[in-house]
């Protein structure tokens, strides 16, 4: 028979490493949690940055594309004039 006074006591040493142990994991979840904030918040903010620079790049284009609309426009008004000139050189020619 078992003595009544006997406790079960782990010893030092296992609830040293034991504390330890819980002490690093408890910093390792603080640490990953910051992290994953701070990350979220870098993701977040390069995002608004790669949206904001999307966006002038558009009016950039959509400006650079209207100036290339009117420079097409006008040469193709001076293509059709010396269209008529070589025209009328040839009529005058016949």
């Amino acid at each position: 028979m078992w003595p009544l006074t006997v406790s079960i006591l782990p010893p030092p040493l296992v609830v040293q490493i034991r504390h330890s142990l819980s002490s690093f994991l408890a910093g390792g979840v603080s640490a990953l949690a910051f992290g994953y904030y701070t990350v979220h918040q870098d993701v977040w903010k390069a995002a608004e940055l790669v949206d904001s620079r999307l966006g002038s790049v558009a009016r950039e284009t959509v400006s650079a594309q209207e100036t290339m609309q009117a420079r097409v426009l006008a040469l193709e008004g001076e293509v059709s004039k010396l269209k008529g000139k070589i025209e009328e050189a040839k009529l005058k020619a016949s």
